[in-house]
């Protein structure tokens, strides 16, 4: 019978435990070897396909100095995006929250239309029972101090005056105002309250049977105010409109054809849109709107944009509506709104959007010197200027099919700015 000496168990172990520590030494050291280092960038160099990613790659890892990623990247995506058309656009995290205001209908402040002149802020209106209203500030009084800080006289940017004015709603700001007939400080404290942004900026009765509504912009609260408008206007015998576009640079989609909606007549389109694929999702009237009899002209100018052109594109093409004005601007482009983690977003054009009858009002454009996308919206357009015209054009041919539209948000047209500028003019909401 044969016995296991002492030496005959250990020595398998042993030897099993020294190839183990071997093979993990050896891979080890062998990162460091010229070898190793060169069969590892060949291989990175292999699986980059990409010249931009591989690009980044080689500064990140490679440059003498060490660089911020995020901050190169806060530089560089913009010029990316400013390559593609005019209406894409990235937006940095510091300016999501006031681009996003003006469409969300509300914000937080003190409530109140203010102008800059001769380096003093001037209040011009004081928004009925809002928070600065309840204070006692009143028209015509100068801001000159807010919170310890003077802003009179010291050449304080308009932007940075609204920033001290705002804050999150149940929050306390003092102001020092000079008042006419008081020699001194009228001192306030203004409790920052939730400031509502409308988008029906007037509705009435203009003449016996004929209403007027101008409308704005198309924020989230956009349908609801224009029904409240409307039954309004019917209840003093209003049955015809007069529907003022003009300045409109548009808003959200879905507003636009919720309010298309409430003139057209059941299966009637309202628009379409059309992705890189050729995949399209159509929008038709349910016949459940309660202006369907209603007659209707609407008075549009060069500054209405993207769903103020949904809007009126579908009553002209069904012919339900008169266009009275100016050629309107010509964005025929949809953007989708795509988060990053750091709270900013890419807003990147992903289809076309096109009237009943097939027209695409997309102006023509030029990127710098990049010629094809001039070719690529011209083909697009049939060789038209963009913009709506008094009468339509035939419908062209259609595919079938649809895309994903979630979070898509028409901006507004002129250039690579960001959409809706808050309180480009005096006459809307200040802080």
């Amino acid at each position: 019978m044969y016995k296991n000496s002492k030496h005959t168990v250990l020595f398998p172990l042993l030897l099993a435990a020294g190839v183990v520590l071997g093979l993990v030494l050896g891979q080890y050291l062998g990162r460091n070897t010229t070898t190793s280092q060169l069969k590892g960038m060949l291989s990175r160099m292999a699986l980059s396909d990409n010249k931009l990613s591989y690009t980044l790659s080689l500064i990140e890892n490679q440059y003498v100095d060490s660089v911020s990623m995020d901050s190169l990247a806060e530089h560089v995506i913009p010029m990316l995006v400013k390559e593609l058309d005019p209406h894409s656009v990235y937006i940095p995290a510091a300016e999501m929250q006031a681009l996003n205001e003006p469409l969300e209908g509300e914000f937080d402040g003190i409530g109140v239309v203010f102008n800059m002149a001769t380096d003093t802020v001037i209040v011009l209106n004081v928004i009925p029972q809002g928070p600065s209203d309840k204070a006692g500030v009143k028209a015509g009084d100068r801001i000159v101090e807010i919170g310890d800080s003077l802003v009179a006289g010291r050449k304080i940017p308009q932007n940075n005056v609204v920033k001290m004015l705002r804050g999150p709603r149940g929050t306390t700001v003092r102001l020092g105002l000079e008042r006419q007939g008081i020699s001194d400080l009228v001192e306030v404290e203004v409790v920052r309250g939730v400031i509502p942004i409308r988008s029906i900026e007037s509705a009435f009765r203009i003449a016996d049977g004929v209403g007027y509504v101008k409308l704005g912009q198309f924020a989230r609260t956009t349908f609801d105010e224009f029904r409240k408008a409307l039954a309004s206007l019917r209840a003093e015998g209003v049955t015809k409109l007069i529907f003022d576009l003009r300045g409109n640079t548009g808003g959200f989609l879905d507003q636009a054809i919720a309010v298309a909606n409430e003139f057209l007549h059941e299966g009637q389109l309202i628009v379409y849109t059309e992705d890189r694929r050729h995949e399209q999702l159509r929008e038709y009237a349910d016949g459940k709107g309660s202006a369907q009899n209603m007659e209707v002209v609407v008075l549009i100018d060069e500054g209405s944009a993207s769903s103020s052109e949904i809007l009126a594109g579908a009553l002209q093409d069904n012919d339900r509506g008169t266009i009275i004005g100016r050629r309107s601007f010509g964005k025929g482009l949809v953007q989708r709104q795509i988060p990053y983690s750091d709270g900013s977003a890419l807003r990147l054009t992903t289809a076309r959007y096109y009237t009943p009858t097939g027209r695409s009002i997309q102006k023509p454009y030029t990127i710098g010197r990049q010629h094809p996308f001039r070719r690529l919206a011209q083909a697009g357009d049939a060789g038209r200027k963009g913009g709506l015209r008094r009468r339509r054009h035939h419908a062209g041919c259609v595919h079938s099919g649809r895309y994903d539209r979630r979070d898509e948000v028409f901006r507004r047209g002129g250039g690579p700015q960001h959409p809706l500028p808050l309180y480009d003019r005096v006459c809307r909401p200040s802080p």
